[in-house]
């Protein structure tokens, strides 16, 4: 009389060998995981489903433990290779938006550097066709320009500054002796235009009407730092 309890169908689940298969899914999904990569859930979902079908009792005759390390690395693998191509797209997006965002930014950049220049080069006109009927002397203050040689409107757009953040008053009128000597008037700042710090470059314009382009000021200065401070009795 044979001993039933030897029966294949009695030995205990504790008897049973882990699947290499299910654990080596397991691992793999928990690795495509943080670092969502291919590399890591492809082998997982292989795995796992190789592990997946040790471990199943009816169709093989020769079962392994490890059917809950195999359905979890599959889980993580599959989670992986759905995720992982939105967030290649999401970043890819984001990063065309940002390179977009750059470029459109300095477009505008020149574009309101573009239109300072014409707005000084009007301004310039003004105060000549001022000076040319007071003295050679330039108006003291912008007001000097509005309703005669400017209309108060036209002055107030010409003022205003292009850029974005900018001043009302962009555009300062520098003193200078009247009229200017010839051999200074190629180099004779006579008006300047305020930018913030963002721009590059501002608009200037010489005593002879040349218009040009220089590096901002403001944006070029770099604060002073200490390493200690001297403290006052």
């Amino acid at each position: 009389m044979s001993d039933e309890s030897d029966s294949p169908k009695n030995i205990s689940h504790a008897h049973l060998s882990w699947s290499r298969s299910a654990i080596a899914g397991l691992i793999f999904g928990m690795l495509s995981v943080p670092f969502l990569g291919l590399p890591f859930a492809i082998p997982a979902v292989v795995f796992g489903h190789t592990g997946l079908w040790v471990c199943r009792k009816k169709r093989n005759p020769n079962p392994k433990r490890g059917r809950r390390a195999a359905i979890a690395g599959l889980l993580l693998g599959y989670f992986c290779l759905i995720t992982f191509p939105i967030f290649l797209a999401v970043g890819g997006t984001a990063g065309y938006f940002s390179l977009f965002s750059d470029k459109f930014r300095e477009q505008q950049t020149a574009l309101a550097m573009e239109q300072s220049l014409d707005s000084i080069a009007r301004l310039y006109l003004a105060c000549e066709t001022y000076a040319s009927k007071n003295d050679s002397a330039y108006p003291s203050k912008w007001e000097d320009l509005g309703g005669r040689y400017l209309t108060k409107r036209d002055l107030a757009d010409l003022l205003r500054s292009p850029h974005r953040n900018g001043d009302e008053i962009a555009f300062e009128l520098l003193p200078h002796k009247r009229p200017p000597l010839p051999a200074i008037t190629d180099t004779l700042v006579v008006i300047r235009e305020s930018a913030p710090p963002d721009v590059p470059k501002i608009a200037i314009v010489y005593a002879d009407g040349v218009t040009d382009l220089i590096d901002n000021p403001i944006a070029a200065a770099v604060p002073e730092t200490t390493g200690s401070e001297e403290k006052l009795d």
